[in-house]
């Protein structure tokens, strides 16, 4: 005897493996017109270390983290 299994789709959109780093928009676009059921992004470590806690600077780029 066999067992039919329904399944469902999940589509799930990841933009980034951290918060910052940035994406290009017609990735974004494309990512969307798939209509996933989630998009995500993985936050990443708030803690860059010793250097750039002391030296006031980011990990990332202005232009990196904000759309100019």
């Amino acid at each position: 005897m066999t067992t039919a299994i329904a399944t469902k789709e999940y589509r799930l959109l990841s933009t980034s493996g951290l918060l910052g780093y940035g994406f290009p928009e017609a990735s974004l676009q494309a990512g969307v017109a798939a209509k996933p059921h989630m998009i995500g992004v993985d936050g990443g470590s708030t803690d860059p270390g010793p250097y750039y806690l002391g030296s006031g600077k980011t990990v990332n780029s202005r232009r990196a983290m904000k759309r100019i």
